[in-house]
C-alpha cells in the first residue's frame, strides 16, 4: 500500500501545508509504508494528479483529499473507477459536509487516518462527473455560484456568502423544471430548490436529507416548490436541521421521493451544484452507483 496526501493549500481560514506535512511524516516514522505529498496548485490540479497516479503507479493506494469538500470532490474524480484504491479525507477544510453521515469517527487525525479501515460507499454519477455527497439545484445552487464569484474580490467567506443570498432573495426565486426518477414524472413546475443526495448533509450543515443512507443504492430526491420569500424565511430552519420531512404544515411544498436515476431539465442552462462545486447546464442526469467507493475509516 502506498499513501498520497493531496493538500489544498487554500483551504480552511490559513494555509495548514507546513504543519500537516510535518504531522504526515511523523505519523510514518512508526508506520512502515510508503507515502508522498502533493500540493495542488490550480483548481482541477487534485484530480489530474490523482488520475496521473492511478494509471501510471501499480499496486494498491489510498489519496487522501486533505481539504474540504471541493478537495475530495476533486480526488474522488480522479480515482473512482480504478482497481485497488481508496480515497480518505483530511479534514482541514472550511466544509467538511460528506464527513457529517460519521460523526462518531476523526478525521482530523493523519495517524488515525492510515491505521483505519474500509467501507464502500454509493457515488452519484452526474453527466461525466461523480458526486459523494449531494448534488442541489435552484436557489442554494445559485447562491454558491454568486459567492464563489464574489470571493475572488471579497477576503471574507461570510460577507461574499451573505452577499449572494441577498442578490437571490431579491431576484427571481424559482424556474421551471421538469424531474422525472426512475423514468417516471417526479415534479414539472417552477421550484425554489431540489437536492439529489447520497449523504445527509450540504452547505455547511443543512440537513438536506435526513433519510440518506450512504450505502443503501438509493438517492434520495427532494423536490421545495416556488414559495413567497416570507414562506422562505419560515421553511429554512427546518430545512436546516432536517425536520421538514416530518412538518404537516410543510407537505404541501415538498415533494420526496427515492430512486436509482434523476433527469432534471430546463429551457435554458441552469446552476447546478455537486458538492459544491459549480456547472451550467440544460439537462442532468443523475444515477446512484451502488457501493463504488472504497472509503477510508479513521481507526476509532
Amino acid at each position: 500500500m502506498k499513501y498520497y496526501f493531496v493538500i489544498n493549500p487554500i483551504a480552511g481560514k490559513a494555509n495548514q501545508t507546513e504543519s500537516l506535512s510535518q504531522e504526515i511524516k511523523l505519523a510514518f516514522q512508526n508506520y512502515p509504508a510508503q507515502y508522498e505529498i502533493y500540493v495542488s496548485q490550480f483548481p482541477g490540479d487534485a484530480q489530474r494528479y490523482v488520475r496521473e497516479k492511478v494509471k501510471t503507479e501499480l499496486g494498491e493506494k489510498t489519496f487522501f483529499a486533505c481539504g474540504g469538500d471541493g478537495t475530495t470532490f476533486e480526488v474522488a474524480n480522479g480515482l473512482i473507477g480504478a482497481p485497488n484504491v481508496h480515497l480518505g479525507v483530511i479534514a482541514i477544510g472550511s466544509c467538511n459536509d460528506l464527513l457529517k453521515n460519521f460523526p462518531e469517527f476523526d478525521f482530523r487525525s493523519v495517524e488515525r487516518a492510515i491505521s483505519g479501515s474500509h467501507k464502500l460507499l454509493d457515488v452519484l454519477k452526474v453527466n461525466d462527473c461523480y458526486s459523494v455527497n449531494v448534488v442541489n439545484i435552484g436557489f442554494d445552487a445559485r447562491t454558491n455560484a454568486d459567492c464563489c464569484k464574489y470571493k475572488k474580490r471579497i477576503k471574507s467567506i461570510k460577507t461574499a456568502y451573505n452577499l449572494a443570498i441577498v442578490k437571490n432573495l431579491v431576484t427571481k426565486l424559482s424556474r421551471k423544471m421538469i424531474v422525472t426518477g426512475d423514468e417516471k414524472p417526479f415534479f414539472a413546475d417552477k421550484l425554489l430548490l431540489a437536492t439529489f443526495a447520497n449523504g445527509s448533509f450540504y452547505g455547511g450543515g443543512y440537513k438536506c436529507a435526513p433519510k440518506a443512507i450512504v450505502d443503501d443504492g438509493l438517492m434520495e430526491m427532494t423536490v421545495v416548490r416556488s414559495i413567497s420569500r416570507i414562506k422562505f424565511l419560515t421553511f429554512i430552519k427546518s430545512y436546516k436541521d432536517g425536520s421538514y420531512l416530518d412538518n404537516p404544515k410543510l407537505s404541501a411544498i415538498i415533494e420526496y421521493r427515492r430512486a436509482h436515476k434523476a433527469v432534471i431539465e430546463a429551457e435554458k442552462p441552469f446552476e447546478v451544484c455537486i458538492d459544491g462545486e459549480n456547472y451550467l447546464w440544460k439537462r442532468v442526469e443523475i444515477e446512484i452507483k451502488n457501493k463504488q467507493l472504497s472509503f477510508v475509516m479513521p481507526r476509532i
